[in-house]
């Protein structure tokens, strides 16, 4: 039952519970460990917030001109299967059933992550995107690129978080 009585009533940690601000999060996923926190997140915001649902999109850059067709095609196939895989452990450590349908995954081919995450967001209707504040690429400047451009490029309110232990 959510709480809508008097002043600060139903509020908690000043969002209001049952509040549909975050129904929809859309998580950037590409396997990494700050991935894997920023799902953790995603399902904590949805558990106490809101009962929406999180759309776990993964990024590959798509084929150029100068690569073969059939390798290219082979090697999207092993990342996507790579990506795939990997959410499926996570879940299972997170204990969650892999057919559990809070989480959607969606992949897409797009030379322009940030772009393409940030377009898939407004597209989708999301309320709030979670991205790792590094992603594969590792230990480095304080934001990694993807998550710079992205949070200069979206139009909906984007959360940065760190690996768990980083």
């Amino acid at each position: 039952m959510i709480d809508r009585g008097g002043a600060g009533a139903g509020l908690e940690g000043g969002v209001p519970r049952g509040s549909e601000m975050f129904r929809r999060i859309l998580v950037g996923w590409d396997g990494s460990a700050a991935a894997e926190t920023a799902l953790s997140a995603a399902l904590h915001l949805v558990e106490r917030y809101a009962g929406g649902g999180i759309v776990a999109l993964s990024v590959l850059a798509p084929a150029s001109h100068a690569e073969a067709g059939e390798d290219r095609a082979r090697d999207l196939a092993s990342a996507r299967r790579l990506v795939v895989e990997r959410l499926s452990e996570v879940m299972a450590r997170l204990g969650l059933d892999p057919a559990d349908e809070r989480i959607v995954h969606h992949v897409l081919e797009d030379p322009h992550p940030a772009t393409a995450i940030a377009t898939y967001a407004v597209d989708h209707g999301f309320d709030l995107v979670i991205v790792g504040r590094r992603g594969r690429s590792g230990p480095g400047p304080l934001i990694g690129s993807v998550a710079d451009r992205l949070v200069r490029a979206a139009a909906v309110p984007v959360l940065l978080v760190d690996a768990a232990g980083a």
